[in-house]
Formats: C-alpha cells, sequence, structure tokens
C-alpha cells in the first residue's frame, strides 16, 4: 500500500469488526465498532466514496477487507464512524457524510474538535485501564450523543 494516512480495516468474521487506523496498518487503532453496526457502516461508506468516485486503494484478503484512504477522506470517515457510534439509524446520518465529504456542512470545521475531545478524555480514562484503541468505546458513545445534537441543530439553522 501507498503513502495513505488512514485505514478502514473490515475484519469478515462471525461478529464483523471494523477499525480506523491512522498512520499504517499496523498501527493502534483510532475507533473500533464490531457486529452488525460494523457491517453496515462499511456499507455506506464504500458505497459513498464509490458513488462520488473518490480513489482509494483496495487490499482483499480471505478474511478482510483495507480501504487505503487519503488523509482528507480518511478523517471525514473518522468523523462520520464517531457520529453514528451511538445512532439507532445509521442510514440517517449517510447524507450528513456526503455532505462532509463534499465540504457542504456549515461549521464542519468545528466537528473535529470532538476527535480531540474524545481522544483526551480516552487518554484520560486509560490511566485506570489499558486500552488498545485510541478512542474508547465508551467515551465514543458519549461524544457520539453530542455530536449528534450538534448535527440535529446544523440541520435545523444550518440548511
Amino acid at each position: 500500500m501507498g503513502r495513505s494516512i488512514y485505514y478502514l480495516v473490515y475484519k469478515i468474521r462471525k461478529r464483523p469488526e471494523l477499525s480506523l487506523r491512522v498512520l499504517g496498518v499496523d498501527s493502534k487503532d483510532f475507533i473500533k465498532v464490531r457486529g452488525g453496526r460494523a457491517s453496515s457502516i462499511f456499507d455506506i461508506v464504500s458505497k459513498t466514496l464509490n458513488a462520488h468516485a473518490i480513489e482509494y486503494g483496495v487490499v482483499k484478503n480471505e478474511d478482510e477487507v483495507i480501504l487505503e484512504l487519503p488523509a482528507d477522506v480518511g478523517y471525514t470517515v473518522l468523523l462520520f464512524i464517531l457520529l453514528v457510534y451511538s445512532s439507532k439509524n445509521l442510514t440517517e446520518h449517510a447524507k450528513l457524510f456526503e455532505e462532509l465529504l463534499r465540504g457542504k456542512i456549515p461549521l464542519s470545521k468545528h466537528l473535529g474538535m470532538f476527535i480531540d475531545i474524545a481522544a483526551g478524555l480516552s487518554d484520560l480514562r486509560s490511566i485506570e485501564r489499558k486500552s488498545n484503541v485510541v478512542i474508547q468505546s465508551s467515551i465514543a458513545q458519549e461524544v457520539s450523543r453530542t455530536m449528534q445534537n450538534l448535527v440535529d441543530v446544523l440541520r435545523k439553522y444550518g440548511s
């Protein structure tokens, strides 16, 4: 694989797993999702990237698919995964993902602060326990809900 910064790794198992790694395939996972939600998120991301003809690398093995994403696209995927982490309806946010990719979301630069907040809170929590991800699941749940509230406000006033 080339020099992209983000790798979306989808492991095809009895209980699917989706993780986003920053810097390299062997790096620590930034965020991880398991179960049916992992499959749904992967489908939304891959279909949206293909629909918008966004170039990315693909490596397929028998039990995993790795998407090598350009930096700006990978960052947008990270925002999307964090946003939908606690969402009951992933498809309602699929349009937002498309708009983020196209740069059409008002105040979208401020959504990145949620990544910093989630990583910072996870750092504080990691003092208590070791973790193999940058953003811990319980922190992702809470930050995701807050992001969804902001997105609701953006939808109401921004467009």
